[in-house]
């Protein structure tokens, strides 16, 4: 990630190295006693660790609503009412008993439009004729709908990675106890092959920053259940008519099909009408249906450092050959960090539900210290190279973005090439 404000911090930093550089070789005195360095270095193993939040969990957004709504029950079905009082057409399980066509038996209440199927229903002894009907009626349908919204799982998320970066460093440093030289040998002194120096470090990483991509940080189940229920009322009823005793009253089978024909005479409207039995049915179908949704989250962050170095170091070896050194160092770290967090929250049908967008911007102060062990080479008698290896320790930083807390630990293994100038 860069931005405009990255790309000037950038040139800064090289430009503060440089000028340190010019500035030390112009202003220290011209003696051997003093010496400058500049080069790049490199610094891995840098972790940076989230302990992630979730704004669509705590947003509170209702992508559905638990609960139960709609009727819980059906109340049976409204069958049909006849109470035998009217003289209609009327068709029976085993038969039907009509209007007469002749208008004299009409106002007699008395039919010969009629037919009867079995023999069962014919009673001589009380001169009765009976029919049974089956009714059937369904009430209309109710729907129940039952919701349920569960996680899918804790909300937040966690993670971590290594990094590492680049940078350049400065470096003027003054000695206080010098290798001895020919001419010091000539005037007595006792040979020494080792120096002491005090160093003053100047450094610049970049490269730091770290891409968390759709880390889940959310997500729901939701699942409906709705059922429709009915009841459907069976009912049979028995219709009894009168025969009048007729001594030749016709065996089953027996139709009259015209309604003005000639047949025996029984009453056009039932004697009495009586429920055999009934019986209430309730009858459901259930469906179901569900989604899920999910909060994703895009974690974006850049880090860079400025390190002031204070410390000593100890050479071993020869002035003119290849030397050993080590330099413990005392650090103060500017850490510069910048993150943007973009949180989608969607469901599994594509619908984009909610977007979050949050950005954070800080610098701390930390302490540190360090460890380098190298090898100097002579170049020429004023100028010399460095290549070393070691590790940093930085005390931890921590950055806020939203609901996202981010660790940065600087600490990590270095490696430095320089080359230096001795005045």
């Amino acid at each position: 990630m860069k931005t405009p404000k990255t790309n000037k911090r950038a040139i800064s930093a090289n430009g503060l190295a440089l000028l340190t550089i010019l500035l030390v070789s112009s202003a220290v005195p011209a003696q051997a006693d003093w010496f400058v360095e500049a080069g790049p270095f490199y610094r891995g193993g840098v972790k940076i660790s989230v302990d992630g939040g979730s704004r669509a969990a705590g947003s509170g957004i209702n992508v559905a609503t638990p609960g139960s709504r709609g009727a819980a029950s059906m109340a049976p079905g409204a069958l049909l009412t006849d109470d035998g009082s009217a003289a209609v057409f009327r068709q029976f399980d085993d038969g039907y008993v009509g209007p007469s066509g002749w208008v004299w038996a009409q106002e007699a209440g008395v039919t010969q439009f009629f037919a009867y199927e079995t023999p069962g229903q014919y009673d001589a002894g009380a001169s009765t004729l009976t029919f049974t009907r089956s009714l059937t009626a369904t009430s209309g349908s109710s729907t129940r709908t039952t919701t349920q919204v569960t996680d899918s799982g804790p909300s937040g998320w966690n993670d971590s990675t290594k990094t590492n970066g680049f940078g350049v460093m400065a470096a003027v440093g003054y000695h206080l106890r010098q290798r001895t030289t020919e001419e010091d040998l000539e005037r007595g002194e006792e040979e020494r092959n080792h120096e002491l120096s005090l160093l003053f470090r100047v450094g610049w990483l970049e490269g730091l920053g770290a891409n968390f991509r759709n880390r889940s940080a959310f997500g729901q189940n939701v699942s409906t259940r709705s059922v429709t229920s009915s009841v459907t009322s069976s009912e049979v009823q028995q219709f009894t008519y009168d025969t009048f005793g007729n001594p030749f009253f016709p065996t089953a089978p027996y139709t009259m099909s015209d309604p003005s024909g000639v047949g025996p005479m029984i009453s056009d409207t039932p004697d009495s009408v009586n429920t055999l039995s009934r019986t209430d049915s309730p009858q459901s179908s259930t469906r179901t249906s569900g989604f899920q949704t999910q909060s994703l989250v895009d974690l974006e962050l850049d880090v860079e450092a400025f390190t002031f170095q204070f410390g000593p170091r100890w050479v071993w070896g020869e002035k003119e050959g290849v030397s050993l050194f080590v330099q413990p160092l005392a650090t103060l770290n500017l850490i510069d960090a910048s993150a943007t967090r973009n949180e989608y929250y969607r469901d599994s049908n594509g619908r984009q539900i909610a977007t979050w967008r949050d950005d954070a911007d800080d610098q701390s102060w930390r302490w540190g210290a360090g460890i380098q062990v190298g090898l100097q080479a002579c170049l020429s008698e004023n100028w010399y190279l460095n290549g070393s290896g070691g590790y940093e320790w930085v005390k931890s930083t921590h950055l806020n973005v939203g609901p996202d807390r981010v660790r940065i630990d600087l600490s990590g293994y270095q490696f430095e090439l320089a080359i230096g100038r001795r005045f």
